[in-house]
């Protein structure tokens, strides 16, 4: 570009000596005595350069883009009045340009080429790591120390405007072979082998792929292994871990509040997995949780500062013809105060009898972290019946009775605090009462404290 330049002022030192000179005074800011009046006169009557006004220069203005352009333009069109030395410069400025517009048309058609395929292909993901402490309490056993790690990466691969390919990585996925919500990794320690030395290895591994596709301007559709959403307090099921293979159709429903939408869920939960130790679940066997199929309808949407969601589940075992579980459950949300946040979820599984629960959770500070400093404190409260919560599903760590179906009330506390928009870290408390007396082994104290790195 200094060659341009350089050949752009020469022209305008060209005209300026050889374009006649009018009457003085042509602008009222560029008086006679100004260094640059005679420059800025004869480049005005040559057509070349024009003020903000009639009257008004602005010689102190910075000149932008658009402006050297029209410099050009006019240079360039007054062509045929030029002698043969202006011709010459002018003749050099348009070759000038033209090298540099083809250059820059070239890197441009990289640029795009490179920004379409960046376009068609995303990952997303998070890094964490974590430390837990369990104490068992009452039943004489040792506590659980363990450092533990996590990596799930996230992958989208736009086919069209309407319809992409997701997937995900993780480095531990439910294993069939012992189903059981566990998606941390010991650090030094063996993960592979159970206290019997079966094999029981969770690989690292794509866990999730599936075809999304919208279906009109209302509906979109997905097929494949994705996960299995239900509860927005992942009590009923962990959707973070447990995925289902099947289908899913979404219907936006807007007369029934902002971003409103119907969700319905089918496919196959697990075939032939293994609950080692598992002994059974109310008046159900343990063979029976070997083969599970789900199917869901979910209405969620938000009306004034309320967010809502019902819903119904049903895990069932088609090949056997027996109800696993039968939840129907409803979550409401809204903030009481700009920092505080309540909300509370019910739910009841009516494939066995006393199977509700209830939760309670309040936040208070930043709702949502997305800055550096932000932060909240939350505390939550569970009271679930023997049969509400099925401890293989739950995200629940550690929570009583494990193998079995006891009542309890569990306990959470955390306050999280926002390094950044990316990451963040918390120190979290929970408690878990078995409250049949004769059971109390089962209790414990859960402390972790954990970072989570986004990317």
């Amino acid at each position: 570009m200094k060659r341009v330049t350089l050949v752009f002022l020469s022209l305008l030192l060209l005209f300026c000596f050889t374009v006649n000179v009018y009457a003085a005074g042509i602008y009222a800011d560029v008086p006679p005595s100004h260094w640059a009046y005679q420059a800025v006169k004869q480049l005005t009557e040559a057509g070349i350069i024009t003020g903000v006004s009639k009257d008004t220069f602005a010689g102190d203005k910075p000149v932008s883009r658009y402006e050297m352009a029209q410099m050009v333009f006019n240079a360039m069109t007054r062509y045929d009045k030029a002698n043969a030395d202006q011709k010459l410069l002018i003749n050099a400025l348009k070759a000038e340009y033209n090298d540099i517009y083809s250059k820059l048309l070239e890197h441009d058609k990289r640029i795009s080429k490179l920004e379409k395929t960046q376009d068609k292909v995303s990952f997303s993901g998070v890094f964490s790591a974590r430390y837990r402490d369990v104490d068992y309490l009452k039943s004489g056993t040792s506590s659980s120390v363990t450092n533990q790690i996590r990596l799930r990466l996230n992958g989208k691969i736009n086919v069209d405007a309407d319809s992409y390919i997701g997937f995900r990585f993780v480095t531990k996925a439910p294993n069939k072979n012992n189903l059981f919500n566990d998606s941390w990794t010991n650090v030094g320690g063996d993960n592979h082998m159970t206290a019997n030395g079966t094999n029981n290895t969770y690989d690292n591994q794509i866990d999730r792929y599936y075809y999304t596709a919208k279906a009109g301007s209302n509906m979109a559709l997905s097929l494949g292994e994705q996960a299995l959403i239900i509860d927005p307090m992942n009590i009923i099921v962990d959707s973070t871990f447990f995925s289902y293979g099947g289908g899913k159709a979404k219907f936006n429903l807007d007369h029934l509040g902002k971003d409103a939408a119907l969700t319905v869920q089918y496919g196959s939960f697990y075939k032939g997995a293994t609950l080692t130790g598992f002994t059974g679940w109310g008046n159900k066997s343990a063979t029976a949780f070997n083969n599970v199929d789900i199917a869901s309808e979910i209405l969620n949407g938000k009306i004034n500062d309320i967010n809502y969601t019902v819903g119904h589940a049903d895990f069932r075992n088609n090949t056997a013809g027996v109800d696993l579980l039968n939840y129907t459950f409803a979550n409401v949300g809204f903030l009481v105060a700009p920092k505080v946040g309540l909300s509370y979820e019910y739910a009841n599984n009516s494939a066995d009898s006393q199977g509700r629960f209830n939760a309670a959770k309040i936040v208070y500070g930043d709702q949502v972290l997305k800055k550096k400093g932000q932060w909240n404190v939350s505390y939550r409260y569970i009271s679930a019946q023997k049969n509400a919560i099925f401890n293989r599903y739950a995200m629940l760590e550690g929570a009583a009775g494990s193998n079995t179906n006891d009542p309890e009330n569990v306990t959470d506390a955390q306050i999280t605090y926002a390094f950044s928009p990316t990451t963040t870290f918390f120190i979290q408390r929970m408690t878990v009462d078995d409250t049949i007396a004769s059971n109390n082994a089962n209790d414990n104290v859960i402390w972790k404290a954990e970072l989570d790195v986004k990317f």
